[in-house]
């Protein structure tokens, strides 16, 4: 009974996910039916898909079998997976993982948005590219984690070739993690340089993993012809675009995607932030960024619920209307409709640099915490560069999504945050309020439909 007691926590979502994931199909429409229609052998599907489209090879022996022969093994498996996400969203910043942590993880985890959590977690496809592949990608870094932070060695002969066979499927499943664990290896192995401590010899061949299996991607030839096959199905211009033309597309689409569709994250932050603020006074120069930053967020909610222009601070896009460069170095077309265009970049440009700067101060790994916020970032920058920006849906923000959940358990734990058994389960309506809305949308849209 008290073993019931300490896991009711993870028992009710659990539950709660398998009766959602029996509700979901195959999306018609979607890559799902392709996947499942394959006739050809393995290996021979394998060596085709490696030469024409992807390097992605591990997701793509999930495709085959999973959407081939086993739908109810993902419908079994997937909740599995989510909730060991959470649990190593917690055991990455911590070595002993309390059922109550895991369940708040879970809970900022079920607050990501709804277009994000259908393309990336519940949609068979996605979840595989995603979920998958991003949950195996933090169990590689745990070691990594352990070393650098609490001094405790987690890879040993017994468990080595778990590891290293973890990190290989990483690097064969998604790209943005695997970036985002070679920049964390490299980072791992300066900082012990730096501070004259012994390098690990299993960590380092882990690493030279991560470095190859960035080289793979790179050159793999069904990239590089699924990247000419994709300028000629979304964006015929790419080729075209110079670098001040992808950076000027490139920042219009993530300010959209961070401050629309990731917004629930950036207010949770913002919430803890101001807690810890006004719990724990610092010096004047720290009052004078928290008041300024509440009365940002005072005016981001103002916003949201007024009724004449609530999209001032969340429009991203009357910026095309100008011509941005030769504008802006024209003072005489400085005209009140570009001011306008500019609010919300300008906005939330100040917005976010006070709010990296306030995680910076209260959190105790400060370098960890910039090379999350930076990876957070870059992961959705590399996107610059592909000709699917517009055409990949919201799945490609479901690695930043997870950084920005490392975050914030991470600034509840560092300012030993507690939240009791009530709270818990008041916060939980969120989430549960989010997804059950989002199971109505299958139920009227389908899942494909919302997927963007």
């Amino acid at each position: 009974m008290a073993l019931l007691r300490k896991y009711i926590y993870l028992l009710i979502p659990l539950f709660f996910l398998y009766l959602l994931h029996q509700t979901i199909n195959i999306a018609q429409g979607s890559d799902d039916v392709f996947f499942s229609s394959v006739k050809e052998p393995f290996w021979d599907w394998i060596r085709i898909r490696y030469d024409t489209w992807t390097s992605r090879l591990f997701s793509e022996t999930l495709f085959y079998f999973i959407l081939g022969y086993g739908v109810n093994i993902w419908r079994f498996l997937n909740p599995l997976f989510i909730i060991l996400l959470a649990y190593l969203v917690v055991r990455v910043l911590k070595k002993t993982v309390d059922t109550k942590d895991v369940f708040f993880s879970l809970i900022i985890i079920g607050c990501f948005s709804k277009s994000i959590l259908s393309a990336s977690f519940f949609w068979i496809t996605g979840s595989l590219v995603y979920l998958w592949p991003i949950t195996i990608a933090l169990v590689t870094a745990i070691p990594y984690a352990d070393k650098l932070f609490r001094d405790e060695d987690t890879v040993n002969d017994r468990n080595y070739f778990l590891f290293f066979i973890l990190s290989i499927l990483v690097c064969l499943s998604n790209e943005q993690a695997t970036f985002c664990l070679l920049a964390f290896s490299l980072i791992f192995h300066i900082k012990m340089f730096l501070d004259k401590r012994k390098q690990d010899i299993r960590l380092i061949s882990l690493s030279i993993v991560y470095t190859l299996g960035t080289a793979f991607i790179i050159t793999s030839p069904g990239n590089k012809l699924r990247k000419v096959s994709e300028i000629q199905t979304w964006f015929p211009e790419f080729s075209q675009l110079s670098l001040k033309e992808h950076l000027y597309i490139g920042f219009i689409w993530i300010f959209d995607k961070i401050f629309n569709e990731m917004l629930v994250l950036i207010m949770i932050i913002s919430v803890l932030l101001m807690f810890i603020g006004f719990k724990h006074r610092g010096g004047e120069g720290e009052s004078k960024l928290l008041i300024a930053f509440s009365a940002m967020f005072i005016v981001i909610l103002s916003v949201k619920i007024s009724v004449f222009n609530p999209k001032v601070l969340s429009d991203f896009t009357n910026i095309k209307n100008f011509n941005f460069f030769e504008t802006i170095l024209s003072p005489a077309q400085w005209t009140k409709a570009f001011f306008q265009a500019l609010i919300p970049y300008l906005f939330w440009s100040f917005y976010v640099m006070i709010m990296a700067t306030l995680v910076y101060r209260c959190v105790k790994h400060k370098i960890f915490i910039l090379f999350l916020m930076l990876a957070a970032f870059a992961a959705m920058a590399i996107m610059f560069f592909s000709p699917t920006i517009y055409a990949s849906g919201n799945r490609i923000l479901a690695v930043s999504a997870v950084i920005l959940t490392l975050i914030i358990v991470k600034i509840k734990n560092d300012q030993d945050i507690e939240f009791s058994k009530p709270i818990l389960l008041i916060l939980a309506v969120f989430p549960v309020i989010n997804i059950l809305e989002l199971g109505f949308w299958w139920t009227e849209n389908g899942i494909y439909r919302i997927l963007y």
